[in-house]
């Protein structure tokens, strides 16, 4: 994956900074896949870390700009959306401009 490394350092520094991580779930099955992987190697890593979570179901795949709405609390520290697609370039580059980091994990960017 593109900037694993820079990806790795920046989860690395909020787990120690003891933040909470909103994980965005996209509603498919590699989406869901992703996420709980992800919240499992996270739990695993950090077993106190705080993590909450936002639901895209099926109908509503992949990151759009209404639910960027959702993403500019700043009770998070850090954002992570696995499965974003591919269809949310434009979306994500809103993001950069965020309070939180915002990380994109996606195999087909």
């Amino acid at each position: 994956m593109k900037n694993m490394d820079t990806a790795i350092e920046l989860v690395h520094d909020k787990l120690k900074e003891d933040c909470k991580i909103l994980i965005y779930v996209d509603g498919d099955c590699d989406g869901a896949m992703a996420s709980s992987a992800l919240t499992q190697f996270l739990k695993f890593v950090k077993p106190d870390v705080e993590l909450d979570y936002t639901y895209a179901f099926q109908k509503d795949h992949g990151l759009t700009m209404a639910k960027l709405a959702k993403f500019t609390k700043d009770e998070f520290g850090l954002i992570i959306i696995p499965d974003a697609s591919m269809e949310a370039k434009d979306a994500i580059e809103i993001t950069r401009n965020f309070t939180a980091p915002i990380l994109v994990l996606d195999h087909h960017l």
